[in-house]
């Protein structure tokens, strides 16, 4: 029986532009590994844009098969390859900006013994550094100070600061389920859902620090109120501002990335 592993959705630093990546494990450990690449490629009157702009495509050859089609203004390239077992594929998604590579990736399927397979899929931004505007706010901080035991350092409240700020990005962004899409469709349902997701991370960070639940619960109550998280991170200005392409950018605007497995038997572990 084949069991889907996980669906890792990511947006990425071109409107209209996505990639889907999807593995199927044999139960050899052999895989076929098929990336599409899709864009409605530019026609206006900025800079023509061409889905080999945003998207580093191989050639055919031994093993590798590069299909075409151009349909309705959207043109699609399936890239689709047999992966001996023990061996790795490595930049098969790639992003460009530029020319250069923005975003590269590298998957493996390796042996554990007794039948059982180690699938490992490794992502990795090439890009410029964030900005500055997406560290975290003095505001955040001051939140996550007065979850924190009275006794705790600079360096805690810097540490606890950073892990829950990561969480929070991943709500909008990816990996998992991001909101970012959502915040286009329904705002209003999608800044409830954000509240929500963000204590959840705040929690997640503050329990790895041991603090105790009374303090968590306090910590809590303050993301619930909407002014109070809009100070952190107001999700509908972030949606604003990230869909918009930067001036003077060689690079895609978001680039939305689906990574799927098939696996053959049962998932008996994953992160």
């Amino acid at each position: 029986m084949r069991r889907l592993l996980f669906l890792l959705p990511l947006l990425l630093l071109a409107a209209c532009a996505r990639v889907n990546v999807g593995t199927e494990i044999r139960p050899d450990g052999s895989f076929q590994r098929k990336v599409v690449f899709s864009m409605t490629e530019s026609k206006g009157a900025g800079p023509a844009q061409k889905i080999e702009d945003v998207f580093k495509v191989p050639s055919p050859g031994p093993g590798l098969q590069v299909a075409r089609a151009t349909k309705d203004e959207e043109t699609e390239i399936t890239v689709t390859r047999t992966v001996k077992a023990g061996t790795k594929v490595a930049k098969d998604a790639v992003i460009l900006a530029g020319k250069k590579p923005q975003f590269e990736n590298e998957a493996s399927v390796t042996a554990l013994g007794d039948g059982r397979w180690l699938y490992s899929e490794r992502l990795r931004w090439m890009g410029e550094k964030p900005p500055a505007d997406m560290d975290p706010s003095d505001e955040f901080r001051v939140l996550i100070k007065k979850a924190l035991p009275p006794t705790a350092d600079t360096a805690t409240i810097d540490r606890v600061t950073r892990k829950a700020s990561t969480g929070i990005w991943r709500v909008l962004f990816g990996p998992g389920d991001p909101m970012l899409s959502l915040l286009f469709l329904h705002p209003s349902l999608a800044e409830r859902r954000f509240r929500q997701r963000v204590a959840a991370s705040v929690d997640g960070a503050l329990v790895a620090e041991g603090v105790p639940e009374e303090r968590r619960r306090a910590a809590m109550l303050e993301l619930a109120k909407e002014a109070d998280v809009r100070k952190i991170l107001d999700p509908k200005q972030e949606a604003e501002k990230q869909s918009a392409k930067p001036e003077g950018s060689s690079g895609p605007g978001l680039v939305p990335m689906l990574f799927t497995v098939k696996v053959p038997g049962e998932v008996l572990e994953t992160n």
